[in-house]
């Protein structure tokens, strides 16, 4: 009961109908990135070639991992460090979190693309020589978006958070698959282009984001900085297996399988995470409020 007409909310009644609106904003963001992903292949397997739908694949699953480990777990970090109510969250603590990305970006994108990418090109029954340059362009953006959207849920802004989904690639990449289609592009211009307009919105997020706190931008010292950075290395090996998981089957099946293997598998694993909707969802939710209950 929540009392006589008219009477104000109890706090634990606010907090069930915040828990409820919050779970259906996120189970319709993971509905997003379910029908985003199945929409980019029934729309790739009828405007590209085998070879480029296995590319497509390819590029998508390695950017996912590789902007996961380039962000060495600031997104897990900042729903403990920077929780809405917690003391931790002092001035500076965005600033440090985007630095350690920033850090682990750059490394990860030299290293892709100087050793590992050609190496796996060498390595792969199929040509995925132009999609090395395309997964480097992705890892930045992929990286910020996950730091975004954990930062927006750590402030309880589960709207912002949203918007900062992988259903965003993925529609930029539907839309530019359908310019493909029409003749406008060809595939590599648009995964280029798509790599530039997602990176700019991830920059705008970060802003909006930062701007939810006062002192989110002040400067901290490198010794801050290195404390919060042995905070997030360690969420980052769980979080890698999350994602290395399901994606690594398109890398392993590009190393001894066709190019039209790798599509058909790429596609069957975008189909798969229909099982994973409740497990989403509730740990998007009740992250952020555990860690505010941890305080």
């Amino acid at each position: 009961m929540s009392g006589a007409p008219g009477s104000r909310p109890r706090p634990a009644d606010s907090a069930q109908v915040a828990i409820r609106a919050d779970s259906l904003l996120m189970g319709v963001t993971y509905a997003l990135g379910i029908g985003s992903a199945l929409t980019v292949s029934v729309i790739a397997t009828r405007v590209l070639s085998k070879s480029d739908v296995a590319l497509l694949g390819w590029c998508l699953a390695s950017a996912m991992l590789l902007a996961v480990l380039a962000g060495l777990g600031t997104p897990q970090a900042s729903i403990r460090l920077w929780t809405r109510t917690s003391s931790r969250g002092d001035p500076g603590q965005f600033a440090r979190l985007l630095s350690i990305a920033a850090t682990g970006t750059l490394v990860v994108v030299v290293v892709w693309w100087s050793v590992v990418g050609p190496a796996l090109v060498a390595a792969a029954e199929g040509d995925y020589a132009s999609g090395v340059p395309i997964v480097a362009l992705w890892v930045p953006a992929g990286a910020l978006m996950m730091l975004n959207e954990a930062a927006a849920r750590s402030q309880m802004n589960f709207r912002l958070a949203a918007f900062c989904g992988d259903w965003v690639r993925r529609s930029l990449v539907v839309f530019g698959l359908a310019l493909v289609g029409a003749g406008v592009f060809d595939v590599t211009t648009v995964l280029v282009s798509v790599a530039v307009v997602e990176f700019v919105l991830a920059c705008g997020i970060t802003l909006i984001v930062g701007g939810q706190r006062r002192g989110a931008w002040a400067r901290s010292s490198v010794a801050g900085i290195v404390r919060d950075a042995r905070v997030a290395v360690a969420y980052l090996p769980p979080s890698l297996v999350a994602v290395l998981v399901p994606q690594a089957g398109v890398w392993l099946c590009a190393l001894v399988a066709s190019p039209n293997e790798v599509a058909d598998l790429s596609i069957a694993i975008r189909a798969s995470f229909l099982v994973n909707v409740p497990f989403f969802v509730g740990g998007r939710v009740f992250a952020p409020r555990i860690a505010d209950a941890d305080e």
